[in-house]
Order: structure tokens, then sequence, then C-alpha cells
């Protein structure tokens, strides 16, 4: 809670008081990183999320046309690696990084069960660097953007509003984001982007790049939504730069780690599943009033059938209500409930599921009860008076009201007199002086021999 102290003369306290619901993750996020041919962004990448103690790394990388590479929860294998080739298999993975060669890792059946996984068990896929489709046309459907067939060398980004705003771009320097980025090393290269999808969220454009749909700045990190999941396509190549800075630069060592990590945070915490989940719960916002109606939305991954949950809501006053949930289309949530609070203070919404990961899963919402200060409509003379007169206009009691006609006319001529110009050229004395003028000017140039 956030509660500001009352002032002297106000007259409802009750609304100095804000809650925040905080969701505190207690399952680390798990990770796949698919790599076909090894860079130094992904190196660099791998190791930074080996280093985040809220990520569970899983890394395969395929060597040459015959062997594959792997570390799998921190052991090293090159042989016996299992690739997930299902959405079940898939779902025991929270995000999926892709960096070049995902061809090498699924054909047309693969990108399917990628698409379902992504679709309808709320997974996450990022596209590390740059167009991932070159050999395989089964991903264009999921990409945020589209794909030229070249690519362009030494690029800078720009923060979209959107971007300045993001989580990814919280880092702990003093200065805003956009300064700090503008310091560090352009990145060496990035496929040329074509156009953006129509839902596309832009958070960084290339500076001096154009996109060939909409003359644009070409979008170099974007992301969209697919069904249930979210998927994340960085154009370019070489922001490993930004963690092997030059001495001069060393302030700034901490964020190519935090920009990442926080990428990894938002596209987990932002998905309708939680780490570890099966299960989730949610509002339609976070704040009401008394008696407006709240949405209550539900997801379930993976299969849609079986029993509804059911539904309870604790009151303010530790009472419970009992609500029942009804399938929905499966767009925005696969099932949905109203409920409208009568009290003020705070409620949670609980979803029992047993057999079901977690078996509980809440959602919390308040539900304010109006402030008295807007409520008050009572004129203050004195405040008033003193806009009258800031306006150039004049204050009026019941006992001057006889002579408001009069002080209206008086008010509309002065807004209604206008001054008119008139030109000087046709009058006689202006054309008698220019002609004086010229003739003197004539006289002086006469004795002086000029003319």
């Amino acid at each position: 809670s956030i509660a500001v102290t009352p002032s002297d003369e106000e007259q409802d306290g009750a609304n100095n008081r804000a809650n925040i619901f905080l969701s505190v993750l207690n399952a680390k996020a798990r990770v796949l990183f698919l790599e076909g041919r090894p860079s130094w962004d992904s190196k660099f990448l791998a190791q930074t999320l080996r280093n985040d103690p809220t990520v569970t790394l899983d890394v395969i990388y395929k060597l040459t046309d015959a062997k594959y590479f792997a570390v799998l929860g921190g052991s090293e294998k090159d042989e016996g690696i299992a690739l997930p080739r299902t959405a079940d298999q898939m779902g025991r993975y929270d995000l999926i990084i892709v960096g070049k060669g995902i061809e090498e890792f699924y054909d047309d059946a693969g990108v399917q069960a990628l698409k379902q996984w992504l679709s309808s068990r709320g997974g996450n896929l990022l596209f590390l660097r740059g167009r991932a489709d070159e050999r395989s046309p089964a991903l264009r459907d999921i990409e945020p953007v589209t794909w030229a067939d070249s690519e362009i060398s030494d690029l800078r980004i720009r923060l979209t509003q959107e971007g300045r705003s993001h989580p990814a771009f919280a880092f702990a320097a003093s200065e805003d984001a956009q300064t700090i980025i503008k310091k560090l090393p352009s990145l060496i290269s990035a496929s040329r982007v074509k156009g953006e999808k129509a839902l596309a969220v832009v958070l960084a454009r290339a500076e001096n790049a154009v996109d060939d749909q909409d003359s644009r700045e070409m979008a170099t990190l974007v992301y969209q939504r697919y069904g249930q999941g979210k998927v994340m396509a960085m154009a370019g190549q070489g922001m490993w730069r930004w963690a092997f800075l030059p001495p001069d630069l060393q302030g700034y060592r901490k964020v190519y780690d935090e920009f990442w990590s926080q990428v990894v945070r938002w596209m987990v915490s932002e998905s309708d599943f939680l780490p570890g989940q099966n299960l989730s719960l949610r509002t339609d916002r976070n704040g009401y009033a008394v008696n407006d109606t709240v949405t209550l939305l539900a997801y379930r991954r993976g299969s849609k059938g079986g029993a509804v949950p059911p539904l309870t809501i604790t009151l303010p006053d530790g009472h419970v209500d009992r609500v029942s949930l009804a399938r929905a289309d499966g767009k925005q949530a696969d099932f949905t409930a109203t409920y409208r609070p009568a009290k003020p203070g705070e409620y949670v919404a609980s979803i029992q599921a047993p057999g079901s990961s977690p078996t509980q899963v809440s959602a919390m919402f308040t539900a304010n009860a109006g402030s008295e200060e807007d409520l008050n409509r009572s004129a203050d003379p004195d405040l008033m008076r003193q806009i009258a007169i800031a306006g150039g206009g004049q204050a009026l009691t019941p006992e001057s009201a006889a002579d408001f006609p009069s002080r209206l006319r008086v008010a509309e001529r002065a807004a209604t007199r206008k001054e008119e110009s008139r030109t000087a050229w046709d009058r006689p004395w202006v054309l008698a002086g220019l002609l004086a003028l010229l003739g003197l000017e004539w006289w002086v140039r006469r004795r002086m021999g000029m003319a």
C-alpha cells in the first residue's frame, strides 16, 4: 500500500491510499536456446542467462552436419540429446530462443508443433538474430515482421515511445535508456525488415534505415501476441558488443545483462501462465469503483475440455461468494465470469483446481468507495471571484443582479468594437510631402552638379 497524509482542509482522506498487487515468481523461468550456427551473440547471451538466478537454461548447438552439443541442466552432452518435438514436450519450457538455422532442429511438422505450443500452451518464442525463415517458410505467419532478402550493416537503434516505458530498458544507470543506448557500440548488421504485422508492437527502430512499406525507420526489436503466447524478434546482430565495452564505457557494463534478463522475465511474467502454471486467473484491470462490473478471465494450458473449475471471491469482511465461470471463445480467455463488488476494499478471486499446477490460482482487485471531494459541487465564491478577475470579467452578487443587462450590453459592445485600418497613400498631404521631398532631392543634386 502507498499512503499520503491528508492535508489540513481535506474533506475525504479515504482516497489517499492505493493498493498495489505484486506477483512474485516462486519458480525459475525454464528457457531452451537453439543455435544452428553458433556466434558471439549466442555465446554471450547463453553466459548471461546461466548467471541469472531466476533462469534455468538448456542450450543445444549444432556444430557440424552430424554433430550436436548441448548443456542440459548444467551438464554437457554430445550424444543422446533429446530435442522437444511435440507441443507437450515443448511445454516443459516457458521460453524458446532461436538463433540461426532453426531448420537444423525442426522440419515443417516441428514448426507446427511450435505454433501449437505458442497458441494453446502460452509459450514464448524469441528470434535472436534477424530473419529465421530463410530456410523454414512455415515460420512466416508467426513472425511479427516481414523480411527482405538483404542485410544492412553498422546500425544504431532508437527506442520508440513503447520502448522507453518497456521493462526491458529499465536500466539501473541514472541516465534514461535512450541516452545510454546512444553511447553503446552500434550493432554489426541486421536483416532488412520489409514491413511490420498489423498487431506488432515496435520497441526499437534503426536510425537511418527505412522499411520498404511505409517509409518509417526500420523496426529492429518488435513483438506480437500469438494465441496465448508471444513472439519477439531482434533484427540485429552484434549486441554482444554491449557486453564487451572499452574502458571509457565500463560504467555501462551491466546494461547487456540487465537487458536480456529483463526481456526474459517480461516475456515469462506477462504470459497467460507463470512458470510451472497450467491454470491462471486475472481481472481486466486492478481498480474498480463499488458496483462496477469486474470481468474475471481464466486460462487453462493445453486441452480446454473437462469440468469448468469453481470460482470463489473472498470479500473484504472475510465472507465468501461463489461465482459461476462460463466457457469463453478461447480468444480473450478460456473461461470468464463477471462480479459487482458491493463494498469498498480488497477482494480475492480464487479457482480451486485439484490435480492442476498449481492447485489454486488467485487474482486480486480493489473496489473504491468513490471520493466525497468529487461529489461536493457547492460553489466557492472567493475562488470564483478570483477566476472572474483573472479572466478580465466581473463577479456579481445577488444585490447587483439588476445591473446585469446593462453590464452585458457594455461587454458586448466592447467585444464587437473593431479597429478599422485606413491607408495613408490616398491623402493629399501625404502626396504633397512626397513631391516636396523629391523636388528637394532634385534641387540638391542640381546645385552639386549631379543632375
